[in-house]
């Protein structure tokens, strides 16, 4: 049995570099794990896939159903979606892995036939295109399943006419992969996605028991909302989280707070503290200014761990593993820097050594997956 992971997240997780961790320390052969879904959030800076390359031409742009109503009411597996109606707009995917080797033989293309009538031409492999017609009566979620002769190395989608709102791409699984970890994050994306989604048409692409776990990775651009209302994101997470659960009824489910945070402050005010012979501009954990995000990113975790609790899922936070508060501070000073120099993300170290700690806070091993599964 394939042991399957599902991760819904903010820039955090987009990047790719904590999952990635996650899955190199189960110390599998490189076929041993995969995706099963290439999301619509390709081309979006800060988002890293786990294919060769995708490339965008045309009048593309992203849909996230934390911000945006048709996003929402037509969701696409990572809740966000590309969307066009530039004629000749196209997509296009080389779905080889690091080593320039394909491995799937199927693929479906998933999108959302509208209120007009839409033709795309689809190329397999750099094949001859061929052209496929959707009619407007037959409106709602869509799949198109593609095969080759081959393995498919790539594909290019090209919008010859109407409006395309496209969801991704569903991928088989080889017959020698045991983990699929597919990462459905977005930067700047919020819990309220999940508040907001249309459960109905979502439920058309994931079929329990899809995923083992869950996992939901927000909190960090809640926290930048101003002023930040502690029972108005506990009223917003109680929902959302009702929703994914009833999306995954039977997967385990873990909710990952966000880590500390700090503040960077302006020249002007440093020099302001040093003339007034303030020593406290060295000492971030002595000094409200710097722990604004710190005193918010902890309301949030604490809201996050009772609504874990209620649902039966398990709760980690990156800030309690950081140290708390004003540990941004610390991070960044580490040699080499944990934390980036806006002390809101962390570096590639910092994102790995936070997978570590939680890989042992939760007991993630090859053995304990495949015992248990």
């Amino acid at each position: 049995q394939i042991f399957k992971v599902a991760v819904w997240g903010d820039s955090h997780m987009a990047a790719g570099f904590f999952s990635q961790e996650m899955v190199k320390l189960l110390q599998l052969q490189p076929a041993e794990d995969g995706v099963g879904w290439i999301p619509a959030t390709m081309n979006r800076p800060g988002v890293r896939l786990a294919v060769k390359k995708t490339c965008l031409l045309g009048g593309w742009r992203h849909e996230s159903a934390h911000s945006n109503r048709d996003a929402a009411l037509y969701p696409g597996p990572a809740l966000v979606n590309l969307v066009s109606s530039e004629k000749n707009a196209s997509v296009f995917w080389d779905l080889r892995d690091a080593n320039g080797n394909p491995k799937n033989r199927h693929i479906e293309l998933l999108f959302h036939t509208g209120s007009e009538p839409m033709r795309i031409g689809i190329s397999i492999n750099g094949a001859i295109e061929q052209i496929f017609d959707f009619e407007a009566f037959a409106q709602g979620p869509s799949i198109l399943s593609l095969s080759g002769d081959q393995p498919v190395s790539t594909l290019r989608l090209h919008l010859i006419s109407g409006h395309l709102r496209l969801h991704g791409l569903r991928l088989d699984s080889p017959a020698n992969m045991h983990l699929q970890f597919d990462t459905f994050a977005f930067p700047g994306a919020t819990a309220k996605g999940w508040e907001t989604v249309n459960t109905a048409y979502l439920r058309n692409w994931f079929k329990a028991p899809d995923y083992q776990l869950v996992v939901l990775a927000f909190g960090t651009n809640e926290g930048n909302q101003k002023p930040f209302d502690p029972a108005a994101y506990e009223q917003m997470l109680t929902t959302a989280v009702k929703n994914w659960k009833d999306i995954f009824p039977t997967a385990s489910c873990l909710l990952i707070g966000p880590g500390d945070r700090g503040v960077l402050i302006p020249r002007s005010l440093k020099s302001k503290l040093r003339k007034n012979k303030s020593s406290q501009i060295a000492k971030p954990a002595e000094n409200s200014i710097f722990l604004n995000y710190s005193q918010i990113h902890q309301q949030i975790i604490q809201i996050q761990a009772r609504i874990a609790n209620q649902n039966g899922c398990i709760n980690w936070s990156m800030f309690s593993a950081m140290g708390a508060k004003a540990s941004a501070y610390l991070w960044a000073r580490q040699s080499p820097p944990l934390m980036a120099a806006d002390l809101i993300h962390f570096t590639v170290p910092g994102y790995q050594k936070l997978a570590q700690i939680m890989s042992q806070d939760i007991g993630w091993s090859a053995k304990n997956l495949w015992l248990e599964h």
